[in-house]
């Protein structure tokens, strides 16, 4: 039982302020219910089993049937997903699950690329993985850092989850031109649905946290390219 509010109202009674949030579906709770949750999962979720879960199925039981319901849980209902994450401990399987992802991605992106220009397999998924890794760990740093700043207690292995399974995004870097744009529209989706139902943070507090990927990406090319990015931006 915790005494600490957080942004939100119990979904059993709208007019109780909530103190926890259900681990699985995010559902804010108040103390009264907090209180009869059991390890910090609402009496609608108890009955479900590992499922409803696939993030606490993943991180307990890493086969490829459990990658795959968490691949396809991020992809059909972040929201729940996202909301359900499991807390402290175990962080790192989520992010091999993320490590998987961008391998995955990796190999794909330099397949399509091999047949455009040619060249060697292990040399360009080596750097499509080493990039993408970069940028994951970028994310993590920067989410963490202004998280922070909202909340100071804010827990990394919650941060790491919340990037982790945002990194679903980057599978779709195989699709051809608009790829890369629907890459960060998704991670946009992702971390802000991360930030609000996973790090129960406020709405204006979440959608900040989800750009400061995409400024730093900005801030980036603009550093690297100069006024050639300039003049690609302005069209």
């Amino acid at each position: 039982m915790s005494d600490k509010k957080i942004p939100g109202y119990c979904v059993n009674h709208p007019d109780r302020p909530a103190v926890a949030g259900c681990r699985h579906c995010g559902d804010f709770l108040c103390t009264e219910c907090d209180g009869m949750a059991e390890a910090g999962i609402c009496t609608a979720c108890m009955g479900r089993g590992e499922d409803d879960n696939p993030p606490a199925g993943w991180e307990r039981n890493r086969r490829p049937g459990r990658f795959v319901k968490t691949f396809w849980g991020v992809i059909s209902r972040p929201g729940g997903l996202f909301g359900g994450m499991p807390r402290g401990r175990g962080a790192w399987y989520a992010f091999l699950y993320a490590g998987l992802i961008l391998f995955i991605s990796a190999v794909l992106t330099t397949l399509v690329q091999l047949f455009i220009r040619g060249g060697s397999v292990p040399w360009h998924i080596l750097l499509n993985v080493l990039g993408l890794a970069g940028l994951l760990l970028l994310d993590t740093a920067a989410l963490l850092a202004l998280g922070r700043l909202y909340n100071g207690r804010l827990p990394f292995p919650d941060v790491l989850r919340v990037v982790s399974y945002s990194a679903t995004a980057y599978i779709f870097l195989i699709v051809p031109i608009f790829g890369p744009l629907l890459v960060l529209a998704l991670i946009l989706v992702y971390l802000t649905l991360g930030s609000l139902r996973g790090l129960h943070l406020g709405v204006v507090q979440s959608v900040s946290l989800a750009l400061l990927p995409l400024a730093i990406r900005l801030a980036a090319a603009w550093l690297i390219y100069g006024d050639r990015f300039i003049q690609l931006v302005a069209g």
